[in-house]
């Protein structure tokens, strides 16, 4: 990657501009509002590398005269994602066996307005540095009747799995979210959480256990 320096003009009867200097910073976040100095990474060039994987990379611009500091700061990128195919005597990321996630919810039986608690973890290692992406997911439980007569008999159907929150762990894998439950009456749901494949990494997208939460 490579950026050029901003170019600053000085009002009239200000200070003389003394100095520009550049910074690569790293990201846990689209909107770069939380970031963090690269160390050494002040040159116009940077090649990002696997402590890189999963954040969002800028580049700042400070310019310095007799008054202070002034900086101006790049779009991010998109999140750093590793090669999909790595080079001879590269090693791949991630174990290939799939990511392992897991889901906890409480309370499990709730009304209108009740707040419910996720949490859970990604036990697979390596992870990406700014977290593990993760869809939390949920469906209707339903029941219809087929048949006839004595044949007649009811079963469990279901909706599609529907995405309602998305979030990355923390660096060691754990993440924690709510839900609050806005319409009331007696319904039931299965909620899941899922880890997608993710680039850099060649571990297939793992999908927790199921936890139903009934609403009443």
């Amino acid at each position: 990657m490579t950026a050029d320096n901003a170019t600053f003009s000085v009002p009239a009867g200000a200070g003389q501009l003394s100095a520009v200097s550049g910074q690569w910073m790293r990201c846990s976040d689209a909107a770069a509002t939380r970031c963090s100095p690269i160390p050494a990474a002040t040159g116009a060039g940077y090649r990002p590398s696997s402590s890189d994987i999963g954040y969002y990379l800028t580049y700042v611009s400070t310019a310095y005269d007799d008054d202070g500091a002034t900086t101006a700061t790049s779009q991010p990128t998109t999140a750093v994602a590793g090669a999909s195919t790595p080079g001879a005597g590269v090693t791949p990321l991630g174990t290939g066996a799939g990511w392992a996630v897991t889901l906890n919810i409480t309370p499990s039986h709730v009304h209108r307005g009740t707040t419910i608690r996720l949490g859970g973890a990604v036990t697979t290692s390596p992870r990406p540095a700014g977290g593990k992406l993760i869809y939390l997911q949920a469906r209707s439980i339903g029941f219809a009747w087929i048949g006839q007569g004595r044949e007649r008999h009811r079963v469990r159907t279901y909706g599609p799995w529907i995405s309602f929150q998305t979030l990355r762990t923390h660096a060691d894998g754990t993440w924690r979210s709510s839900y609050r439950f806005r319409l009331g009456g007696r319904h039931a749901y299965e909620m899941q959480a899922v880890a997608p494949r993710e680039g850099g990494f060649q571990d297939p997208t793992g999908t927790s256990n199921i936890v139903t939460v009934t609403e009443t």
